[in-house]
């Protein structure tokens, strides 16, 4: 299926999982992205525009088989294209490769500048090996950046982030590079008094380094000849980027590759591929020059702290004053002359007016776009997520006197619970951006001579209703004050700094819930995932996120089907096992010493087992973000399970127990198997028996699908008892929005009613008698071999329902029925496609 694509909102690594999914429009728009940069690496290649144009439909062809068998980039789609760009006209020169016989030599005989090739060969393989320790996403925002020489504007829609977002990317990456790179060129000398500074040098040489490591690693310099050496040769390796990255993938097409950006990137582009260039091929000529500043510069810089050494501090300073008293008489005397009114004209000098000399210019600070940036959290608790504002993006204020401009801010959920009527924090991150766009580099003079009185920073909070400010004391220094329109203030900070706001939450407020946050000039919103009381939050987050849910019983009765037609207060439940005329568990879970795992025999499970299976339907093509498994039981549950998926063996879990409830994180094995059956297997004596009796486990999945809608979705997590009349459990939505909502209940009876699920207005499933014992998932695996089944999971039931939330909530009753909540999962959308 093809879906229409917004080439503004559609990032690189969106429309290649589409591609792989098997839509063309989504090529079609990486065809329009990137199909100029591939034809002017193929200018470059070939030997003339037609030939150009075959390479470049090749290179697109070869890249279009190989994501639609599965493989291919990620993120760095220009990257990986450019590379098949020289891959096919290396192939073209092979196959047409002939013998040239001629008699005139001194057509080859053209002197050229010589280059080592095993030099050059070294410092290629430095930089291909600092390049390849980088995250593909690094990797491509360095060649959009450095080597296309695109503005974070420019590329921002490539990777689905704000310009302020990719600024601050490019940046992080540019380091990490730059000093990885330096210090593929380090030998550590035998001296452990050298080990601590060479270990030091690449930072030293790109000014990373704090104040104190910085002296120390200038001392050693001082007295140290072999260090100085290492340090000129990481001077000199200290190249620009362009000249690093680009012959990694284009080869000797490099440097024509870069020249061919300036028709794209204007004047100044030309400029800094020109210089790129240059530098290229005369860097065995500048590297001599290199060497000698770096030695002028050295002896220039430690001159005071030798002399202080050898003479001593005072009479070094004495003589440093006698100098500066002589050259001062100098200057006063030459001025005098030179304004006498009564000499000739001539010894004047020039009576032109005086032009006046412009300060040094600050580079300007990069500031962050107007619109909330994307703020996602990594699994497997995150609790702040995005919302794409529904109105329109607001204008740019100017900052207020010393508002910082080129600061980033940052939600940091890690350790944070959003939890109706509990108390809580909300960290936030505010960390200095870089300098136009690269970091500034000051020596020691510079820092102290622009060093500014300290200013105080403020930021606003609009706290929703029902969430109120729960204290003063923010931490770092952060002080706040009012209730829920909040001011927090601390004076200026260095280059980060975290507030953690103390909040309290009103018991009747869940739900994604929006805070504002204005700071310097700019307005942007955060999303609070509150869970319901007596659940917690496992999973929060904003994409084209769905949900799928499965699970089955671990108890049942005998013999089977005709006692499934009671509840499982009426009847004795025993450990489940499929009997002969029921599909049976994956192979290797009755192996001799205990299931068969990719470690070996899980002996815990050696004795006797429970197993069930339950269909969990992820689309192909989709990408599990998070997968959480619950078991749940009226006491005791076990700590450790053995998990077996659609492809592959079975695999020991261990869980986390609380009260009548185990989790654990099981992502990795759900995006290694993706969807279809999942059997769980435990211990027959971890688990309860008897007449009552109840066990079950779910498997709650988040995955992203290209096509999906966006929408926020939340994970929470239990047990939480609805064991009153008519108990309710209340989740806020969107009014009005479309909602998919996953439940695992336990302790549901098929012949108690008045437990119901609404979602707004409207009641869903069996309304009055929601928990009677069924999940669909566990059917389709117990049903398997087809005929009539009548499958049922007494105490257990696995729903899952869609609707629209007209009213704005998602309710929960238990009517006469009590109920113990074990998951709930629930997606809202926010758009709608």
């Amino acid at each position: 299926m093809t879906v229409q694509i917004d080439s503004a909102l559609i990032s690189d690594a969106e429309l290649l999982t589409r591609v792989r999914g098997g839509d063309t429009d989504a090529y079609g728009e990486l065809y329009r992205r990137h199909a100029d940069a591939a034809k002017r690496l193929a200018v470059v290649l070939a030997r003339d525009r037609g030939e150009a144009e075959d390479l470049a439909a090749d290179a697109f062809a070869r890249v279009l088989g190989t994501l639609r068998a599965g493989g291919g980039p990620r993120t760095a789609f220009r990257p990986y294209l450019l590379t098949s760009v020289r891959n096919a006209f290396y192939d073209r020169v092979r196959r047409n490769q002939k013998v040239e016989p001629t008699d005139v030599i001194e057509e080859y005989e053209r002197p050229e500048p010589y280059e080592d090739p095993s030099i050059a060969a070294l410092e290629r393989s430095y930089a291909a090996r600092a390049f390849a320790r980088l995250p593909e996403r690094w990797r491509a925002v360095l060649w959009h950046t450095e080597v296309e020489g695109e503005t974070p504007t420019q590329i921002a829609p490539l990777f689905g982030l704000t310009a302020n977002a990719v600024a601050v990317l490019a940046f992080r990456a540019r380091e990490r590079l730059r000093q990885g790179y330096l210090a593929e060129h380090i030998t550590l000398t035998g001296s452990p008094r050298c080990h601590w500074t060479g270990e030091h040098l690449p930072g030293y040489v790109r000014a990373g380094l704090a104040g104190r490591e910085r002296t120390k690693v200038e001392d050693h310099l001082a007295e140290c000849a072999e260090c100085r050496r290492l340090h000129r040769e990481l001077t000199e390796a200290n190249v620009s980027l362009r000249v690093v990255l680009a012959p990694l993938l284009l080869g000797a097409a490099g440097p024509g590759y870069l020249v061919s950006t300036a028709a794209k990137t204007g004047l100044a582009g030309l400029w800094a591929s020109l210089t790129a260039a240059i530098v290229a091929w005369w860097h065995g000529l500048t590297g001599g020059l290199v060497r000698l500043a770096g030695d002028v510069w050295w002896w220039l810089t430690t001159l005071p702290k030798r002399l202080a050494r050898r003479y001593g501090g005072p009479n070094v300073a004495a003589a440093g004053g006698l100098i500066l008293a002589a050259v001062l008489g100098v200057a006063v005397f030459v001025v005098s002359v030179v304004a006498h009114p009564g000499l000739p004209q001539s010894s004047r000098g020039s009576t032109a007016a005086k032009l006046p000399v412009p300060a040094p210019a600050e580079p300007p600070l990069l500031t962050s776009d107007p619109q909330p940036p994307l703020l996602t959290s990594a699994p497997p608790l995150p609790t702040l997520s995005p919302l794409t504002p529904t109105s329109p993006t607001p204008k740019a204020h100017a900052s207020p006197a010393g508002a910082p401009e080129g600061v980033s801010i940052t939600p940091d959920p890690a350790g944070s619970s959003y939890v109706a009527g509990g108390r809580t924090r909300l960290p936030l991150v505010f960390s200095r951006t870089e300098s136009g766009g690269r970091l500034e580099s000051l020596t020691l003079a510079d820092r102290s001579a622009r060093r500014t009185p300290k200013k105080s920073w403020s930021f606003q909070l609009a706290l929703p209703t029902g969430v109120t400010l729960a204290g003063r004391a923010a931490g770092d220094g952060w002080t706040c004050r009012g209730a829920s329109a909040v001011t927090c203030t601390r004076a200026e900070p260095g280059a980060r700094t975290v507030a953690k706001v103390p909040i309290a939450i009103g018991p009747e407020v869940t739900g994604f819930q929006s805070v504002g946050l204005r700071f310097a000039g700019r307005s942007m919103r955060l999303r609070l995932p509150i869970a319901p009381t007596g659940t917690v939050t496992a999973f929060a987050g904003t994409g084209r996120l769905r949900t799928a849910l499965g699970g089955s019983a671990l108890l049942s009765c005998l013999p089977r089907p005709a006692c499934l037609t009671s509840d499982n207060n009426a009847l004795t439940m025993v450990p489940l096992l499929p009997t002969e005329t029921e599909p049976g568990p994956p192979s290797g879970l009755f192996a001799p010493g205990g299931p068969t795992t990719p470690e070996g025999q899980l002996a815990e499970l050696a004795g006797e087992k429970v197993a069930s299976g339950a269909q969990v339907e992820i689309p192909r093509g989709a990408r599990v973000r998070w997968a959480g498994l619950v078991v749940g039981g009226p006491k005791a549950v076990p700590g450790l399970v053995a998990l077996h998926g659609p492809g592959s063996g079975w695999h020991p879990v261990k869980l986390v127990r609380s009260a009548g409830q185990a989790y654990a994180d099981v992502t990795r094995l759900l995006q290694s198997d993706g969807g279809g059956a999942w059997w769980v297997a435990a211990a027959a004596a971890a688990l309860p028996g008897g007449p009552g009796a109840y066990a079950g486990w779910s498997i709650a999945v988040v995955y992203e699908q290209a096509t999906a809608p966006l929408a926020e979705v939340a994970v929470q997590l239990g047990p939480t008892e609805l064991n009153r009349p008519d108990s309710r459990l209340t989740v806020r939505v969107l009014d009005g929005a479309k909602v998919e909502v996953g439940l695992a209940l336990w302790e549901g009876d098929r012949g108690l009613t008045g437990d119901s699920l609404l979602i707004g207005r409207r009641a869903v499933g069996d309304a009055g008698n929601l928990a009677r014992g069924e999940s669909v998932s566990a059917s389709a695996v117990a049903c398997a071999k087809g005929g009539s089944c009548g499958w049922r999971t007494p105490g257990v039931d696995v729903l899952r329902f869609e609707g629209r939330a007209d009213g704005g909530t998602i309710t929960l009753r238990s009517g006469k029925d009590p109920l113990v909540l074990g998951l709930l999962a629930y997606a809202q959308q926010i758009d709608s496609r």
